[in-house]
This record gives C-alpha cells, sequence and structure tokens, in this order.
C-alpha cells in the first residue's frame, strides 16, 4: 500500500526563501514549475540568512549575507505597500540576476528589479531601513518554529505541514517526470525521497548540493557555499496555524 496520501487539487503552499541561497533558488525553480504544471499558487516569504547565522563571527562572507538581508527588507516593503503578489515576482527578478546572472552588485541588482516590475525606485530605500527586521525577524522564527530549528531555506509548508528541503539541482523544467506523477510532486514523501535520490529520466533531480563554482550560482551564491550556512536534512512537522 502507498504512503503517499493525496492532496487536494489546489494545495496550500507556503515557501520561505532568503535570495541570496543557491539551494533555495533551485527548489524555488522546481517548485514554480510545478506549481504552474498544476495550477495553484504559491505563498512566497523572505527570511534572513543573516539573521540565523547572527551569532557567528563576522567573516569575509558576511557581506553576502547582509545583501540578501536588505533585498529582503525590500521584499517586505514592497509586500505591506503592493500586496502578496509581488512577493513572489521580486524573489524570481533578485534570484535571476543573483544565481544564473552571476552577479553580487545588490544595489544594482534592486534598481533593477524594481523597474522591471514597475515598482517605485523609491522602495530601494527600504533596503537601509533597520524598522523592517521586525518582519523579517518574525518570518525566519516563523520558519525555525515550524521546520527547525537548526535548519536554513528552503522551507516550504504544504497543507499545514512544513519541511526544510529538498534541494533539487538542477531544477526540472516541463512536465516534470517523477514515478509518484506531476499530482504528487509536492506530497511529504516525495519530497523527501527527492531530496535522497535521482528522479525520473527526463530534468533528473539529485541531492546533489550544488558546488562553489557552479556557473548557475554566480559570485554571491558561490560565497554563501563557501560560507557554510545553516542547512541539513529534510524534516516535516505540522505547522500550528
Amino acid at each position: 500500500m502507498s504512503t503517499v496520501q493525496s492532496i487536494p487539487e489546489q494545495p496550500e503552499v507556503e515557501f520561505w526563501f532568503d535570495p541570496i541561497c543557491p539551494w533555495c533558488w533551485m527548489t524555488s525553480r522546481w517548485a514554480s514549475e510545478v506549481a504552474a504544471v498544476r495550477g495553484f499558487e504559491i505563498t512566497w516569504h523572505p527570511l534572513s540568512l543573516a539573521i540565523l547565522n547572527e551569532d557567528n563571527e563576522p567573516n569575509e562572507h558576511s557581506a553576502h549575507m547582509l545583501g540578501g538581508h536588505r533585498l529582503g527588507r525590500v521584499v517586505e516593503a514592497a509586500r505591506v505597500a503592493h500586496g502578496q503578489e509581488v512577493v513572489g515576482k521580486l524573489y524570481t527578478a533578485f534570484g535571476t540576476r543573483i544565481h544564473p546572472g552571476q552577479r553580487s552588485d545588490f544595489d544594482g541588482i534592486l534598481a533593477e528589479a524594481l523597474a522591471e516590475l514597475g515598482l517605485p525606485a523609491e522602495l530601494a530605500a527600504a533596503a537601509d531601513d533597520e524598522a523592517l527586521d521586525a518582519p523579517l525577524r518574525a518570518n525566519t522564527n516563523h520558519a525555525m518554529e515550524i521546520a527547525g530549528p537548526d535548519v536554513g531555506v528552503p522551507i516550504i509548508s504544504v497543507n499545514g505541514v512544513a519541511f526544510f528541503g529538498p534541494v533539487v539541482t538542477p531544477a526540472p523544467t516541463g512536465r516534470p517526470r517523477c514515478g509518484c506523477g506531476t499530482g504528487s510532486l509536492l506530497r511529504p514523501a516525495c519530497l523527501a525521497s527527492t531530496n535522497s535520490s535521482a528522479v525520473g529520466r527526463q530534468g533528473r533531480s539529485s541531492s546533489r548540493r550544488p558546488s562553489a563554482g557552479d556557473s548557475t550560482l554566480g559570485q554571491a551564491g558561490g560565497a554563501v557555499l563557501r560560507a557554510g550556512v545553516r542547512r541539513g536534512p529534510v524534516r516535516a512537522v505540522r505547522a500550528e496555524r
């Protein structure tokens, strides 16, 4: 008997991210592809790896963490001013420039992303607004409560069940060829299995973590890899509402 339980055709999916994390970026592209195929929405939430690592000694990678934190502040400011729907769009605009774009000029990335989405250029000032640390910290703490404690990103919640992971690299495209089917790609059992072994023949998913020199990650993403940000195995817990 299968241990994979059915889920609604329109699942409630949430995804916590830091724009700077390369593993999170790859998994987010996979999740976005599944959402497009299945026809459901993902609710995106920024968190801060800088906050998660704030008790560590500053090092040469801290600037990249701060860059992601500054972008997270802007995401929060944009959400308040323009609605939840801009969060995922900003993440995509930032991540495309940081990872496949191989850029680390955060002010330039920020200005271009706001212009691309037709958002006010004045939102860029939010990057240095420390008042926005409170909602970022709340997001980060909540993510740790539902999937932690000692984890990082990505964190995904499907119908109230929260996971750290999986790492999906490279991100499959097109109609995913998973043994349990497109309809079950976001089920807990499939998430766990995706993290531990290769899946399918086309658009292979594996548990291989991207290397610091991976050309799809960019300078900032490679630096986060070398920094050794928090990460660990997939786990699942029921998220309290």
